[in-house]
């Protein structure tokens, strides 16, 4: 029997969980590495898409919706005592969680095999939920293949008004199965639902939250950092589409490589590059260097260190004039100058940080 679960301890743990500095890009990657991690069989069937939607409300106010054509979230959860795992089970009657009351509680887990995992080290759903919709709500509806549609809401209000009458503890509620899927109104234009998903709706974020000045500039900027972070994925056949009521183009990013050696990137015009070194350090145990082994190969962990340089004159012949305010401004913004040099540090097929 599936009932309502505490979503933390503590109503001063829940309030603490809004002054984390967590960003609205933040917690869009959250959800974009959720999605590319749990895309399943829409990676082999080459239909595996993320949208994201912003738009700018009458109060200031700004809500991002985040769809996918993947999995959906797993329906019968059986949470381990010991570490407060989900463990996918196949009934109802084996189950004492819904796998979106897993999704939203604090810490909450799901296990799954996954191959190339990004792994774990962003905020999570429920903290990039509490910190951005503390006063509104966050919405999520989810379908996978062979079950319904069900939607659960993280509202702060409600679930400080519910209680768990022995331990206090606030309360996440329980999901609701839907006949049809999320309300029409609700899905970006252009978006079709195949056999399973996930709409994830952060409403209402107030102004101070979300900062947003131009909402073309941000959407800009939101591309090209989308485009970076996620180029092997996109390389891979990952779609990823961001839209706003004015701006409904649906021509998936391109992915922008740094090292400008993707043939459909926004930089394989300053190709071709060749790596000039590479380096592969191999944690086996050997010398100074410690054993850590991969959890999906079992093998010891790599780590693969590549050097690219680009060859100044092509820069020149595709910017133009170095003395000339084109130059300037495209130099800029492709990075070919001291401060665009650095690091790019890339585990899985998600890049976690540059400098």
């Amino acid at each position: 029997m599936i009932e309502k679960v505490p979503i933390i301890h503590t109503i001063a743990a829940l309030d603490s969980m809004r002054k984390r500095g967590i960003t609205l890009v933040n917690a869009i990657q959250e959800l974009v590495d959720n999605s590319w991690d749990w895309m399943g069989n829409s990676r082999l069937m080459n239909d595996a898409r993320i949208r994201i939607h912003a738009e700018l409300n009458s109060d200031d106010s700004l809500t991002v919706s985040v769809l996918d054509s993947g999995e959906g979230v797993t329906h019968y959860v059986r949470e381990d005592e010991q570490d407060g795992i989900g463990i996918p089970v196949s009934s109802s009657e084996e189950a004492n969680r819904d796998g979106l009351q897993m999704a939203l509680r604090i810490g909450g887990r799901i296990t799954k095999s996954r191959t190339n995992a990004i792994g774990r080290f962003g905020f999570g759903l429920p903290q990039s939920a509490i910190a951005l919709c503390y006063d509104t709500q966050t919405n999520v509806f989810t379908k996978t293949r062979t079950g319904p549609w069900r939607n659960l809401a993280l509202n702060i209000a409600r679930i400080k008004e519910s209680r768990d009458p022995e331990t206090n503890a606030p309360l996440l509620g329980k999901p609701v199965l839907l006949e049809h899927g999320p309300p029409a109104e609700l899905v970006p234009e252009g978006w079709n639902w195949t056999q399973s998903g996930t709409m994830i709706i952060f409403e209402n974020i107030e102004e101070k939250f979300h900062r947003i000045k131009v909402m073309e500039t941000f959407l800009a900027e939101l591309k090209q950092r989308l485009a970076r972070v996620y180029r092997y994925a996109i390389e891979t056949g990952l779609e990823i589409v961001v839209t706003s009521p004015d701006n409904l183009d649906l021509t998936p990013i391109k992915p922008w490589d740094p090292l400008c050696q993707m043939r459909g990137s926004e930089t394989a015009r300053f190709g071709p590059v060749d790596d000039t070194a590479k380096q592969t350090l191999v944690f086996d145990g050997a010398g100074s260097k410690p054993l850590i082994d991969d959890p999906t190969t079992g093998l010891p962990a790599i780590i693969e260190i590549r050097f690219a340089r680009i060859d100044r004159q092509i820069v020149v012949r595709q910017l133009g004039d170095e003395k000339s305010s084109t130059f300037r401004k495209f130099n800029k913004k492709y990075g070919f100058n001291l401060a665009g040099q650095g690091f790019s540090l890339v585990r899985g097929d998600r890049e976690i940080g540059h400098a």
